[in-house]
C-alpha cells in the first residue's frame, strides 16, 4: 500500500471515528432531552410510574433544590368522626388537629403511633421523616379518668387534660371522675368546687377527699362552654389552689 492510499486509510478512519463519537454525543444529548422532558412532565402534571420515578429522582432534585420533601399525616380515627390528613415537611411537627373525633359512648384517649394504642403520639416532640399513620385511641364507657401528681399541684403545671363532656351523652362521656393521692396532703385539707353557671350562677358544686365526679347532666353548671373544677390543698400547712379546665357541650 502506498503512503498516499495509507493516508487517506488514516483519514478515512479518523472520519469515521468522529462520526461516530459525534453520533454517541447527539444520542446522549438526545437522552437528556428526553429526561428533562419526562422530569417536566412528572413534576407538573404528577407522573407517578415508580420506575420513572427512581430513574429521574436526581434531575428533578438537582433542577429543583429549594423544593422541601413533605409525607402524609393520615389520621385513623379506628371507628370515630373523621380528621383531616397533614401534608408536613421532613423534620417538623405535627398540628394537633384542633377537632377532637368523637365516638359514641366513648372517650377519646389521645393519638398513637400504632393500631394498639402502645405508644403516645407526641405533638411537641415527635417529627415526621416518612409517610404515617396516627391511631385513635378510645375509652369505652361514659367516664374520663384523671389523676393530679402532687408535683403538679405545687408547681402550678396542670395539664391539659382536654376534658370535653356531654350533658346530653351524646358523642361524648358525660362524666369525670378527677382524683389526686390523698397521703400527699395535710389531713382534711383537699377541697373541690365547680362554679354555678346560667340561672345557677351563684350557686356552686363541691366536695372533699380524694375524688371528685364532674357530671356534666347536672344543670347547676351544665351550660354548654368552658368551665373550671377548682381544687384547694395544703402541704405542710402551705395553701394551694389550682384550676383543671373542661368543656361542656350538647
Amino acid at each position: 500500500m502506498s503512503r498516499e492510499e495509507r493516508g487517506l486509510r488514516v483519514v478515512g478512519e479518523k472520519k469515521i471515528a468522529n462520526l461516530g463519537s459525534q453520533e454517541v454525543k447527539g444520542n446522549a444529548r438526545k437522552r437528556r432531552t428526553c429526561y428533562l422532558v419526562i422530569a417536566t412532565c412528572y413534576l407538573i402534571f404528577g407522573c407517578h410510574n415508580p420506575y420513572m420515578v427512581r430513574d429521574l429522582q436526581p434531575i428533578i432534585d438537582a433542577r429543583n433544590p429549594g423544593m422541601p420533601i413533605t409525607y402524609t399525616v393520615t389520621f385513623d380515627s379506628m371507628g370515630g368522626s373523621s380528621v383531616p390528613a397533614q401534608t408536613v415537611e421532613e423534620g417538623e411537627l405535627v398540628l394537633e388537629p384542633l377537632t377532637m373525633p368523637t365516638k359514641t359512648s366513648h372517650s377519646f384517649g389521645g393519638w398513637y403511633k400504632e393500631s394498639e394504642c402502645i405508644n403516645e403520639w407526641d405533638f411537641a416532640v415527635d417529627t415526621v421523616t416518612q409517610d404515617i399513620t396516627l391511631y385513635a385511641r378510645w375509652i369505652e364507657g361514659g367516664t374520663v379518668t384523671v389523676s393530679l401528681d402532687v408535683e403538679e399541684i405545687i408547681d402550678g403545671n396542670i395539664p391539659d387534660f382536654d376534658i370535653t363532656l356531654s350533658r346530653t351523652g351524646s358523642g361524648y362521656p358525660a362524666a369525670a371522675d378527677v382524683s389526686v393521692n390523698e397521703a400527699d396532703y395535710d389531713a382534711g385539707s383537699i377541697r373541690w368546687e365547680i362554679a354555678g353557671a346560667g340561672a345557677y350562677l351563684g350557686e356552686v358544686v363541691s366536695g372533699t377527699g380524694a375524688y371528685f365526679a364532674i357530671n356534666a347532666t347536672n344543670v347547676i353548671y351544665n351550660t354548654v362552654g368552658g368551665h373550671s373544677l377548682v381544687i384547694e390543698v395544703r402541704i405542710n400547712g402551705i395553701q394551694y389552689q389550682r384550676n383543671i379546665l373542661f368543656t361542656i357541650v350538647e
